[in-house]
């Protein structure tokens, strides 16, 4: 366990301030609706008896006889009287719980509180129970020596509601509540440190290939072929005449176009003498 550093301390309320002020606050809250809202009221009555001519020697007895009148009095035999003569709506229980007798050390002085939800029938139960137990002393012990020195009072505030004091203790809880709160956060912060972040690489995207828009080519255009001359039309079907014919075995060939079958000499001698008419010409016309 680490050592708490009080500046640090002090430090760590600072910066959460406003956790402390939330839950003052907070408890500030609660005690006003417990104040208004949950807590019962309760109105107390008090009367002073005195005991007198016990007709006892020794102060042992004097207290023995004082104590079984305050035990008397919240007897069965005196409150259930109360109760019917009075016309409560209580039970013996609860009005035995609410009726507390105190002595004082070496007097004979009863005091009589009676605490209940309505400050009439607070004092109503105090004056019932000093009657009947005056009656039932005198019947018990055959005696009439109880004197009232105070008569039952009447308190319209309630004995157990202190708004103000209620409040500031609440909001102290509140305080206290967050402090030791913080605190234990603070040690366990201390104790259970976060671990460092290690320094993440950055992913670098990569670019989308942007797509190229390629454009149809346009269709060629078909070119115009212009007709040949007539003269080179027919030097060009003669050559196409020689090449379309093929050689056959016995060296012969076939004229595709004429289909016909001649021999080698025969086609020699044909193109010579064609051949040998239009060099004459060309030989005279230079001359």
């Amino acid at each position: 366990m680490q050592e708490i550093n009080l500046y640090h301390l002090l430090k760590f309320y600072a910066k959460n301030w406003f956790v402390i002020v939330i839950a003052t606050v907070i408890g500030l809250s609660a005690g006003v609706i417990y104040n208004n809202f949950i807590q019962v009221p309760m109105y107390k009555s008090t009367a002073t008896l005195l005991v007198i001519n016990t007709d006892v020697k020794d102060a042992a007895s004097t207290a023995t006889l004082i104590n079984n009148y305050s035990e008397i009095i919240k007897s069965r035999r005196v409150l259930e009287n109360v109760i019917t003569s009075n016309n409560i709506n209580l039970s013996y229980e609860s009005l035995a719980g609410s009726v507390d007798t105190t002595t004082s050390k070496d007097t004979q002085v009863i005091k009589l509180n009676v605490t209940t939800k309505s400050p009439q029938d607070s004092e109503k139960v105090t004056n019932g129970i000093i009657s009947t137990f005056k009656t039932e002393i005198k019947n018990l012990y055959n005696k009439e020596n109880i004197k009232i020195v105070d008569t039952a009072s009447y308190s319209s505030t309630p004995y157990n509601v202190r708004t103000g004091l209620q409040l500031i203790l609440a909001s102290m809880v509140g305080f206290m509540g967050s402090i030791i709160g913080l605190f234990f956060l603070y040690d366990y912060r201390l104790n259970n440190p976060k671990p460092k972040k290690t320094a993440k690489k950055k992913t670098v995207k990569k670019a989308t290939p942007v797509k190229k828009t390629t454009k149809k080519a346009a269709p060629a255009k078909k070119k115009t072929v212009k007709a040949a001359a007539p003269q080179v039309v027919a030097t060009t079907r003669a050559a196409n005449n020689i090449a379309d014919k093929k050689w056959v075995t016995g060296r012969t060939f076939v004229d595709k176009k004429a289909k016909k079958t001649n021999s080698f000499g025969s086609y020699i001698s044909k193109r010579a003498k064609s051949i040998l008419p239009t060099q004459e010409k060309d030989k005279k016309n230079t001359r």
